[in-house]
């Protein structure tokens, strides 16, 4: 710039003068302008903490319209703040919606509108895979919807548990939760680094077809939690993968994860499924008797009880490799 004002001062013809004055006048500008904005922002963190929903509620008719939106409500409120929670918590849930005043919350049949309204609520608790339609209805009716984010991981639940804190204003709860659950996060870290690496697969078949939890699954985030690797995520497979027994036999996990009994029945169907058919019996696994059967609620968990089954997973392993009856 003082380049510029030298060449204006030299100049003799006084046009010239003029117009290099104003160009000296406009870089000026320019410049003064980028100083104002300043330097420009640092790139966010990987793991920042999104910011909290903008809803406004008092949270004292809460419906959570799914059992994992249950769940979170039911580490973080009294059941007296909740109006309905879906009437799966007392098959799905891996928390007891049955006592300490839950059983007296009334239940939701379906996701939908009409009941919803009819209860008075004052926000909704969904995930993004629920039906868009009737959270539009909703909002259009005056109602806040809360959408949480499936979890693939702890960092999500984490998350969620921040931004419900804030919105219901139990703040402390929510940190509560965090640091409970957080800590244990950190033991099974510690734990799986001192533990021989184990490959497993989460797997499911019931006569008409096998399906393996592999990457972007709530499945695979609890076997990433316990620090074990996911067979079918480390082989490319993505979501609820379609296995055929001859898959099976090449992805060859050290241990298979099953779903345990329903409630009234003797053995896993899944299991008794691999050991009818003959195909299946070259699988290293299955020889060894290297099986954990976790409750199908946790298996499918997306809620802070991901990290409880973690944990039990965890406990089973353990018992597995000393030799310990599960």
């Amino acid at each position: 710039m003082r380049a510029m004002d030298s060449r204006a001062r030299s100049g003799s013809n006084g046009r010239m003068t003029k117009l290099s004055m104003i160009h000296g006048a406009v870089l000026a500008a320019i410049v003064l302008a980028a100083c104002d904005r300043g330097p420009a922002p640092a790139p966010a963190p990987v793991n920042a903490a999104a910011p909290a929903p903008a809803i406004t509620t008092e949270g004292k008719r809460i419906v959570a319209a799914n059992t994992a939106a249950a769940e979170y409500l039911r580490v973080l409120v009294p059941p007296a703040r909740v109006a309905l929670v879906p009437e799966q918590v007392g098959e799905y849930a891996s928390i007891p919606f049955d006592q300490e005043g839950w059983e007296d919350v009334a239940r939701l049949a379906r996701y939908s509108a009409d009941p919803i309204l009819a209860a008075n609520a004052d926000l909704v608790v969904v995930h993004a895979w629920q039906e868009p339609e009737t959270a539009a209805l909703l909002r259009d009716r005056g109602v806040p919807v809360m959408q949480l984010s499936s979890a693939n991981g702890w960092e999500d639940v984490a998350s969620n548990l921040r931004a419900l804190g804030v919105v219901l204003h139990c703040e402390k709860a929510a940190e509560k939760a965090i640091l409970r659950r957080g800590d244990v996060v950190a033991r099974l870290a510690r734990e799986a680094a001192k533990r021989p690496k184990l490959r497993a697969l989460v797997y499911s078949n019931d006569g008409s077809g096998g399906f393996a939890a592999a990457k972007h699954t709530t499945a695979d985030a609890v076997l990433r939690i316990a620090g074990v690797v996911n067979a079918a995520a480390e082989a490319g497979l993505e979501g609820h993968a379609q296995v055929d027994f001859d898959r099976l036999l090449v992805l060859d996990p050290d241990l298979l994860v099953l779903a345990a009994p329903s409630k009234g029945a003797e053995k896993s169907v899944t299991l008794s499924v691999l050991e009818s058919a003959s195909v299946a019996a070259g699988l290293r696994a299955l020889k060894e008797q290297r099986i954990v059967l976790l409750p199908d609620a946790l298996l499918s968990s997306d809620s802070p009880t991901m990290v409880d089954a973690a944990d039990l997973l965890v406990i089973r392993i353990d018992d597995l490799l000393a030799g310990r009856k599960q």
